[in-house]
């Protein structure tokens, strides 16, 4: 997925407020039942140089079925489909 793909759906269904359960399969086939938390903005690097940096191409999610937190590149996501929007509420 590139970036403007996820942004188009995330403006298509309107998941601005965080609250949208949404199915999120990966370029690797497996498939997760998930809300889009947030994208993380461009980290810069390292005074001591043991952090090279990490661009704005992260988005962190949460998983609903093993209650943890993933970190996804926009390249490693082959498709999400909104499932229920306002899903927390």
């Amino acid at each position: 997925m590139t970036k403007d793909s996820f942004d188009d759906f995330i403006a298509e269904f309107d998941l601005y407020s965080f609250d949208g359960l949404i199915k999120v399969t990966l370029i690797d086939g497996t498939s997760h039942e998930a809300v889009w938390i947030t994208g993380l903005p461009p980290l810069g690097k390292a005074i001591d140089g043991r952090f090279e940096g990490l661009s704005d191409e992260f988005n962190v999610f949460y998983l609903i079925n093993t209650k943890t937190f993933a970190v996804w590149e926009f390249k490693q996501i082959d498709n999400m489909v909104c499932l229920q929007q306002n899903y927390l509420v």
